[in-house]
């Protein structure tokens, strides 16, 4: 597990033509803004990039690499650890469109999104591009029963 004393920043990497990257659009050049507005919003903070656990396992590749960690402030985490507990500590989550985003907000995060998932443009979420479709606000407990 990687060291998550003093709050970071969650990245949260996805499979490469996931379904859901798909319909939000999703490339390298997409999780790279991703990456990018993570160190603009945080430009003091460690940002850990969790990797899927199909990428771990080598049965698809993932948008990040340790090409990625530019700076000693950025680290990719590829381990086997409970993604409730990395976001324990996390001061903020930044996805695509990974189910890991609504369990953000089930853990009590606002997480910022760059794609199009379900649980976008209620008003739960930082939306990079906003869902002009929903209008309306949603609490966590109506976006969970809603669906």
């Amino acid at each position: 597990m990687p060291d998550t004393r003093g709050g970071y920043v969650l990245v949260i990497d996805q499979t490469r033509d996931d379904a859901a990257v798909l319909a939000s659009k999703g490339d390298d050049a997409l999780f790279s803004e991703m990456l990018y507005y993570a160190q603009e919003n945080h430009p003091n903070q460690r940002i850990i990039i969790k990797t899927h656990p199909e990428t771990r396992a080598g049965k698809r590749a993932g948008y990040f690499t340790a090409a990625h960690c530019t700076t000693d402030k950025i680290s990719l985490y590829s381990g086997d650890a409970s993604i409730w507990d990395l976001m324990e500590n996390a001061i903020a989550v930044y996805t695509v469109s990974s189910t890991v985003g609504f369990e953000a907000i089930i853990a009590g995060h606002r997480p910022h999104v760059f794609g199009n998932p379900f649980y976008a443009g209620w008003g739960l979420t930082h939306d990079a591009f906003p869902v002009q479709r929903r209008q309306r606000r949603l609490t966590a407990a109506q976006l969970f029963w809603v669906q």
